[in-house]
């Protein structure tokens, strides 16, 4: 069976980059998503840590797996993989997630985004000094890096915009620099340190290079891929080397990190502590042993993910995390990564991955669906792009924590912005908006204008609503509305007049004379929020 196992784990993976790869070369959908970002980390905990533990023997010494757990993880594999594709596609048609999710509609003003980077970085240091011990150090190492790194996408943002300005250069590297540090004290996971790295291409992509040509969005997105796998793999080799995580101060990182910059080396060993999880051998354990030696335990990830902000001292019955739970049965204290097919078959076997899916899948279709219709709106963005870290452990498990730290960092934020504004509000309005989109997408004076946009990928989203509009004005698909005329004028692409506050994918409403409404695809703009250079 395991070299059934080694075909399978070797054809998913394959499959899955090889998808990616055609959707992105063919401009369907984005490179930078939350569907593309789990389907790396499928890759990497399911598909590459399979390969390495049958072929070469990497497999974890606390479990032994045999052909039962092989053959069941062979077919769970490609089945969660498959469910997962297709359920995206129909995740993409839930437009009622945009009612539940708030909009962030900020000011995206020069004194706006720094105010709200200021706030969020402000709150994310002083965690490090209240609450400290207890259930509310969990909480806040939980969301600290969050918070961080929703500081850095706004950071980005207005260096994207004023990127000339030597002031946007010094606030972005003294926020990325201390968001870093923050993320990595008082702990030692990679996801926190990830997330603040990821951010930063997250929102040059959105608002730079998906409107430039695929082979230069590639190229620039690879030298940071390299970059920030360096970085990680650097920390990877001494993350554990300062004694007790709780104790670790940002003095001693910063100290550590500066070692590790002079020295210019990678620690023997941190490429296969990278590499080789234990994913899959935790898995086969599960199959091996649920429900023979320990019970089901029905939607315990559910159940985890909403009560977990309640304290077991209020709450002593609430769930414990599966991957608490394994250790126990396994006899370790490792950490150890029970992976998201391992998590629906404690829950239901055959059904419970068939379940997590199914889930996942509308779950990602819908939020990648909501980014496009908000991608104007920097606040959203970053806030949406503070745990992306977490979105690719996901795979790896303990998923169930992995969601309420993805939840919880966007919750916290959107409650500091909105704090911000209840007091700031006047002086975040104090100024025009400033834009970070290329020439011919949104104009900026400060463009230099090297950038050649082309059109953004444009998935094809079946939707009753937008196709029987279309089918009436096929024509204006391509159309871009200067809406500041308010004379329901159409202005195409290459058109250069009075496209100042243009709204990139916008077509008359025909409810609404001289209004506009997002194109259902691509450039979909919130209908709250639209983004204006300065003049």
């Amino acid at each position: 069976m395991d070299t059934l196992l080694l075909l399978v784990a070797i054809g998913v993976t394959v499959f899955t980059v090889g998808l990616m790869g055609i959707e992105f070369l063919s401009r369907r959908l984005d490179l930078l998503s939350l569907r593309a970002l789990f389907l790396l980390g499928f890759i990497q905990f399911y598909g590459l840590a399979t390969i390495f533990m049958v072929w070469l023997g990497t497999a974890s010494d606390l479990y032994v797996a045999t052909d039962y757990g092989y053959a069941r993880l062979a077919l769970c594999m490609p089945v969660f993989l498959g469910l997962f594709l297709a359920f995206d596609r129909f995740g993409a048609r839930m437009r009622w997630v945009r009612k539940i999710i708030p909009p962030l509609n900020f000011p995206a003003t020069t004194p706006g985004i720094l105010i709200s980077t200021g706030a969020l970085l402000f709150m994310a240091t002083i965690s490090l000094v209240i609450g400290y011990g207890g259930y509310w150090a969990a909480v806040l190492i939980q969301i600290r890096s969050g918070i961080a790194a929703g500081a850095v996408g706004l950071a980005t943002f207005f260096l994207l915009a004023k990127r000339f300005n030597p002031f946007a250069w010094l606030v972005f590297g003294s926020v990325f620099l201390t968001a870093a540090l923050l993320s990595v004290a008082q702990g030692s996971d990679r996801r926190y340190l990830l997330s603040v790295l990821l951010v930063v291409p997250w929102m040059w992509y959105f608002y730079r290079l998906r409107y430039k040509s695929t082979s230069a969005a590639v190229t620039r997105l690879s030298v940071v891929a390299v970059a920030a796998l360096l970085v990680i793999a650097a920390y990877t080799g001494v993350r554990h080397d300062l004694g007790g995580d709780r104790d670790v101060t940002v003095t001693a990182r910063a100290n550590q990190f500066m070692k590790l910059a002079q020295k210019g080396t990678i620690k023997r060993g941190s490429w296969a502590r990278m590499f080789y999880q234990d994913t899959p051998t935790n898995t086969c354990f599960i199959i091996e042993n649920y429900p023979q030696q320990y019970k089901l335990v029905p939607f315990n990830g559910l159940l985890f993910t909403l009560t977990n902000p309640i304290p077991r001292s209020i709450f002593p019955a609430k769930p414990e995390g599966l991957g608490e739970v394994l250790q126990v049965q396994m006899n370790t204290t490792a950490n150890l990564g029970v992976g998201i097919i391992g998590h629906g078959w404690a829950e239901g076997m055959f059904f419970g991955v068939v379940g997590y899916g199914i889930v996942f899948g509308l779950l990602a279709g819908a939020m990648d669906r909501l980014i496009r219709d908000r991608v104007h709106n920097p606040y959203f963005m970053a806030a949406i792009g503070s745990g992306l870290g977490n979105v690719i452990a996901l795979p790896r498990g303990e998923t169930s924590l992995f969601m309420v730290f993805i939840i919880s960092s966007f919750v916290c934020i959107t409650i500091i912005l909105y704090c911000t504004r209840f007091f700031l509000g006047p002086f975040m309005r104090a100024t025009a908006p400033i834009s970070a989109f290329p020439p011919g997408i949104a104009d900026n004076p400060e463009d230099d204008g090297d950038l050649d946009p082309v059109e953004p990928p444009n998935p094809e989203f079946p939707d009753d609503i937008w196709e029987a509009e279309e089918s009436r004005q096929p024509a204006l698909a391509l159309a871009y509305r200067d809406s500041a005329s308010g004379d329901g004028s159409l202005r195409t692409n290459g058109s250069s007049n009075g496209s100042a506050n243009r709204v990139p994918g916008s077509l008359p409403d025909p409810a609404q004379p001289g209004g506009a409404r997002p194109a259902r695809a691509g450039l979909g703009a919130s209908p709250s929020f639209t983004p204006r250079s300065a003049e």
